[in-house]
């Protein structure tokens, strides 16, 4: 099956088994269309739908925190270290799921 994220995109997040279900989840909503399928109310299927939306709108956030960190000039009292990266990296994420 042929994905609509870049592989790297997906490796960079460690997230490929999560926007693969998101993925195959909204084409499966998409499939069903408006009418009642495989047991499954409307609002059933809405409420995936949107917790697949949410999710591809969790990693676009993170792409942006982090494209906006890297703009930002390191600081010079801290500086630059692993756990650093870490840190932020984890927290732009969270910060994207709450987002999102």
């Amino acid at each position: 099956m042929a994905t609509l994220f870049p592989p790297e995109l997906m490796a960079a997040y460690g997230r490929k088994a999560q926007v693969e279900g998101a993925l195959r989840r909204t084409r499966a909503l998409l499939r069903s269309g408006p009418s009642q399928g495989k047991g499954s109310t409307r609002a059933q299927r809405e409420k995936r739908l949107r917790e697949a939306c949410a999710g591809f709108e969790a990693i676009f956030v993170h792409q942006l925190l982090k494209e906006m960190r890297r703009s930002i000039p390191p600081d010079p009292f801290f500086g630059k270290s692993l756990q650093r990266d870490i840190y932020t990296s984890m927290f732009d994420m969270e910060l994207a799921n709450k987002v999102a």
